[in-house]
């Protein structure tokens, strides 16, 4: 039982780290695929029995959903999705279909799911505060010379492109490089 917690944890904070290290990759793509891949997995292990299957379809489907609206919408609906499905690994543990997967794997799959849906809530969390602290800044333009507006207005635009065009990929990329525009600016006053 706890041997299945510590794989989980593991295996969601390597999945972490997997996606952080390649730098081409597009995380809201990767954890879309590993958020649908879960909930396609329950399909999988209650093929047999036809009132498990049918649930398990519903919430593939519905998982599935989320995981679309997560590329598409916002990176809110895959955290949301990793949580519900910890949510759900659950409560299935009281379907009467529940005796159809492995033993044990609600607490690895609940491991990873929470793992990685944090993750997304903090990462996005950083991103907001971060555009705040940007916009902080606007209300003293006025004090500033050509320089200072210049470092300002490019705090602005990137806070802008990333907010709005890149929401979501390479997270921790662009928030380092606006952290290190941000400390520009602060030492230019």
């Amino acid at each position: 039982m706890t041997l299945a917690l510590i794989i989980g944890i593991l295996l969601g904070m390597g999945s972490i780290m997997f996606s952080r290290l390649l730098k081409g990759l597009d995380e809201r793509t990767f954890y879309a695929l590993i958020l649908s891949a879960i909930g396609a997995l329950y399909v999988g292990f209650s093929w047999t029995d036809i009132s498990s299957l049918i649930i398990n379809i519903i919430q593939c489907f519905f998982f599935g959903a989320l995981a679309y609206f997560g590329i598409k919408k916002s990176v809110y609906f895959l955290a949301t999705g990793f949580i519900l499905h910890g949510i759900f690994d659950i409560a299935y543990s009281f379907f009467p279909g529940s005796r159809l997967i492995p033993p044990h794997y609600d607490l690895f799959c609940i491991s990873v799911d929470w793992i990685i849906g944090f993750y997304l809530f903090l990462i996005k969390y950083k991103q907001i505060k971060l555009i705040a602290k940007t916009l902080h800044i606007i209300p003293r333009a006025y004090q500033l010379n050509d320089h200072k507006w210049n470092l300002l207005l490019e705090v602005q635009e990137r806070s802008r492109n990333i907010y709005l065009k890149t929401e979501g990929k390479r997270f921790t990329e662009n928030y380092g490089e606006q952290t290190n525009i941000l400390s520009k600016l602060r030492k230019a006053y």
